[in-house]
């Protein structure tokens, strides 16, 4: 993808350990309290408001378990909280796939992640992620 940021996401805080529990018996996270977001269009100043309510189980990013030497484990890294929006957006299909796939890569660029990391991260979910979206 371009470097030109289409959209800004604006988190009201990031979910720290205090606000996510590991679920018994997986590897799923928790949210232990509601978990509020805005997306900003940048072209069209269009403000969308998203919040993630309390319970809302998710399993981090897909990372192939062999892919976990180059891209990280599904929680670690930088791409956490984008792994949360995106898998929200997935489960509800409150918006559409390419919407939250480019959520999903502009969140985790706002976030730090490398360009190669976020694009081969992307791609995978563009490419391969239908299945797991509910749309």
């Amino acid at each position: 993808m371009d470097e030109h940021m289409d959209y800004i996401i604006v988190i009201e805080e990031a979910p720290s350990v205090s606000t996510v529990v590991f679920t018994e018996g997986n590897n799923e996270r928790c949210l232990t309290e509601e978990y509020n977001f805005e997306v900003v269009d940048r072209e069209t100043c269009n403000v969308s408001w998203y919040t993630i309510p309390k319970g809302f189980t998710w399993d981090g990013a897909s990372i192939p378990k062999f892919a976990w030497g180059v891209l990280g484990s599904p929680f670690g890294g930088r791409y956490y909280t984008a792994a949360l929006l995106h898998d929200y957006f997935y489960r509800t299909a409150c918006v559409t796939k390419q919407f939250a796939d480019k959520v999903f890569y502009y969140k985790m660029r706002q976030d730090g992640v490398g360009w190669w990391k976020a694009n081969t991260m992307y791609y995978a979910v563009k490419w391969f992620g239908g299945g797991a979206y509910s749309g």
